[in-house]
């Protein structure tokens, strides 16, 4: 049901509630009643079937209790449908307070005590609790789901420290013959971040390039840094967006 795609620090599994706790490795296949931990240094990344990446940050426990379906016990579970998905998903996250199921999106699903807090960083998700009560929320909302049965909710921005474990625990992306313009694309969604060329002209430049080499160990920001460092390229953050400019150009400052 999933495939380990990046294991680092303290990352287990066993095949069955009672079994022994085996250490994981990337490339080890997971099976229905497979239970997977992290602990206090842990954190995981795993490929899901229709392209679907899920990781799983500090500290969390989840099992696979079913084709298609996963149920965190405790921790956060973050996951990625994958960019241009728009269609619904057969992923179901089960929780204490609910089921969550994706309609072409990113999304964190995160226990705290008692309470389920859902954040939606694109797309939709849509959660259902015990009790039958339904809500969708679209990018850019964070829901809470408190054991008294009160919802919260708030704006939730899709950048910022508080996804950050997401971005250090991506699996990465082979840059060999991949044109410069598809990476950009890559370390903007890992990142949360909208792409914004300075001018069309740049945009276009930045589709013939070809990059080579590898980013293999490199967080998202850190390959940017890397990839644009050897190209005439220069990029700014400034709230949220990526802005992407050539080397004559004033290189805007990040925020």
């Amino acid at each position: 049901v999933a495939t380990v795609a990046l294991a680092s620090g303290d990352v287990r599994a066993k095949p069955r509630q009672l079994a022994r706790w085996q250490t994981v490795a990337p490339g080890q296949t997971l099976t229905t009643g497979t239970v997977l931990e992290t602990g206090a240094t842990g954190r995981g990344s795993l490929a899901l079937a229709d392209e679907v990446s899920a990781r799983l940050d500090h500290d969390t426990r989840l099992v696979f209790t079913a084709a298609g379906e996963i149920t965190l016990e405790r921790g956060a579970l973050y996951v990625d449908a994958g960019p241009g998905a728009a269609s619904p998903g057969r992923l179901a996250v089960i929780t204490p307070a609910g089921s969550i199921r994706h309609i072409g999106t990113q999304y964190e699903a995160r226990l705290l005590d008692s309470s389920l807090r859902l954040r939606v960083r694109e797309g939709r998700v849509e959660w259902q609790s015990p009790a039958g009560r339904r809500e969708q929320r679209a990018s850019g909302e964070h829901l809470t789901n408190r054991s008294d049965g009160a919802v919260e909710r708030a704006p939730a921005p899709s950048y910022g420290e508080s996804w950050d474990w997401i971005a250090e625990s991506s699996p990465g992306i082979v840059i060999e013959g991949l044109p410069l313009e598809a990476f950009l694309a890559w370390a903007a969604r890992e990142l949360g971040w909208k792409i914004v060329y300075s001018t069309p002209e740049v945009a276009t430049e930045a589709a013939g390039v070809v990059l080579h080499g590898s980013i293999e160990g490199l967080t998202p920001r850190q390959a940017l840094d890397a990839v644009l460092a050897t190209t005439r390229f220069r990029s700014a953050v400034r709230a949220g967006s990526l802005i992407v400019s050539g080397q004559e150009a004033p290189t805007p400052q990040s925020d």
